[in-house]
């Protein structure tokens, strides 16, 4: 071997077994599972390593349906009796699913993890699979992205004693499977019924003391008739003790269920809430707004904030109190449906005088509401610290409705803070304009631009031609806005080029003498490292 690190494979070669798999099994990690090509990759290094590799069954006891087929089989081989960690997610060829389990099948009693993207043709097979692994089953995930592959109640969920982990989304399964699953620490929901009665919630929570994170969504709760649930408890219930809960996420949920649970479930300190009622705005609905306030003074008083942020989406809306851990929110009807500015002043009106003072920022995300909320809070007495925008002439228009009044003809001219935000149809004229209001501003306060912070967050895909010349505006900067720019966020890519030879290729090398790879040299550099770090 001609690599620069092949002199310092001795020092990996020289550390207890244990320590060697650790690192090798970091190094070829990839999103929580050992890759097969990395793990091909170590074998190219050497025949000391491939040696160690291949007599070491917790190097493969992870078994993905995108390895070759003929490898499936010799990943149960290698592993011996190990527990293994099976993984059934993506593939284009659906029908290979099938396979796959089925090749998995006769080892499904070793099977401690298991994960599997659900469709038609394989349905059948992977309730066989977890009725196999029932008794071994730690953790488990199903999911389906495809298609709709009907019931999955067949799944003896009741009957697995170690269980620790569900994740579930976009299958069918009724609460009443899920709920009789108990000693999990980990729970995920998506696109799963919600119970029918907040008492077999609560059953379940007693059930399992232990979680450590519950996480529900179901989109469509939105549009459900019943918002609101029943409200009465068929039966007195104590307070239930969740100690190691440390985070809480409820995505509409009825108004009542949501306001039981915070009654009667007791939530360690550090713990997290993120809280979603279904749809609970007027003018659809009057009376789950009555739930909104009530859940909001809960919270206040559960964990009392410095200060709150509203935050207003286009079909959701929020109450933050970030430095407590809690989000409160609801549904926000689309702005199109009036009187959606009665709606907000209604909201703003209900809400107590106590609570109101703690509101010190209100956001808009979506830039339909700009006006309406703008003229809403300018009608209530709240002394609002930051109103937080979009940068466009109809934000900007409906904030400064008459501009030949200067500051007066702006509509919250108690405003202490102002945040515009640059986004891909914000122009230059809508950069001079903002100029032109802080102008307006420094007039009326006699040249003096104390109390009032002005803000600009401009991403850095935006900070270019137009808009950088006129963020550059000598007057601009004369006023003294703070210009904040941030990096764009950007979807990592996956670079797969790689990888695009066939596994025959890798596995003849693998199987001949030939000890030198391109790709090897990289993953020893890593090997290396590692053990220089130990």
């Amino acid at each position: 071997m001609n690599s620069p690190y092949f002199a310092d494979r001795s020092l990996l070669l020289g550390l207890p077994q244990e320590i060697i798999l650790m690192i090798l099994l970091d190094v070829v990690e990839e999103e929580g599972e050992i890759s097969w090509h990395e793990r091909t990759r170590v074998q190219l290094i050497c025949r000391a390593l491939r040696d160690f590799v291949n007599l070491t069954p917790s190097f493969w006891s992870h078994i993905s349906v995108l390895q070759p087929k003929k490898l499936w089989q010799r990943h149960i081989d290698m592993s011996s009796q190990l527990g293994l960690t099976v993984a059934c997610n993506f593939t284009p060829e659906h029908e290979s699913h099938a396979s796959f389990l089925s090749t998995i099948l006769p080892q499904a009693h070793r099977i401690h993890s298991l994960s599997c993207n659900i469709n038609r043709h394989c349905k059948t097979v992977i309730i066989e699979v977890i009725t196999r692994a029932a008794l071994s089953l730690r953790d488990l995930r199903l999911f389906s992205t495809t298609e709709w592959v009907g019931d999955m109640d067949g799944i003896p969920l009741d009957g697995m004693p170690r269980l620790e982990t569900i994740d579930f989304s976009d299958i069918i399964l009724k609460p009443h499977t899920w709920c009789k699953v108990t000693g999990l620490r980990v729970v995920k929901l998506e696109e799963t019924d919600w119970v029918d009665e907040i008492s077999t919630f609560l059953d379940f929570l007693k059930q399992n003391d232990q979680l450590e994170k519950f996480h529900y969504s179901f989109e469509e709760n939105v549009h459900l008739i019943d918002t609101l649930g029943p409200q009465i408890l068929p039966t007195p219930y104590d307070t239930i003790l969740l100690p190691s809960l440390t985070h809480l996420t409820l995505y509409s949920i009825p108004a009542f269920h949501l306001l039981t649970i915070l009654q009667h479930v007791s939530l360690p300190p550090h713990s997290y809430i993120n809280a979603t009622l279904a749809d609970s705005f007027p003018p659809d609905h009057e009376q789950p707004l009555d739930f909104v306030v009530p859940l909001m003074t809960l919270l206040v008083a559960w964990r009392p904030p410095s200060s709150l942020e509203l935050v207003f989406d286009g079909e959701e809306a929020y109450v933050a109190a970030t430095e407590q851990r809690w989000n409160l929110g609801f549904y926000n009807n689309a702005p199109d449906i009036e009187p959606r500015e009665e709606a907000y002043r209604i909201f703003l009106q209900q809400i107590p005088p106590g609570i109101r003072v703690l509101i010190s920022s209100v956001r808009i995300i979506s830039l339909e509401h700009v006006g309406l909320l703008a003229k809403a809070l300018s009608e209530n007495p709240i002394h609002l610290i930051t109103f937080d925008c979009p940068l466009n002439k109809t934000a900007l228009a409906a904030l400064w409705m008459d501009r030949s009044r200067g500051w007066d003809g702006f509509c919250l001219p108690k405003l202490q803070s102002i945040t515009f935000r640059i986004w891909r149809y914000s122009t230059a004229g809508d950069i001079h304009t903002l100029r032109d209001l802080l102008q307006a501003y420094k007039a009326t306060k006699q040249g003096n631009m104390q109390g009032l912070d002005a803000k600009i967050v401009v991403p850095m895909c935006y900070d270019q031609g137009d808009i950088q010349a006129a963020l550059e505006d000598p007057i601009l900067l004369s006023l003294g806005p703070l210009i904040e720019r941030v990096a764009k966020d950007e979807l990592a890519m996956d670079d797969e080029a790689e990888f695009n030879g066939t596994f025959e290729v890798v596995e003849e090398a693998v199987d001949s003498d030939d000890e030198e790879d391109v790709h090897s040299d990289e993953i020893l550099r890593l090997l290396v490292a590692r053990v220089n770090v130990v």
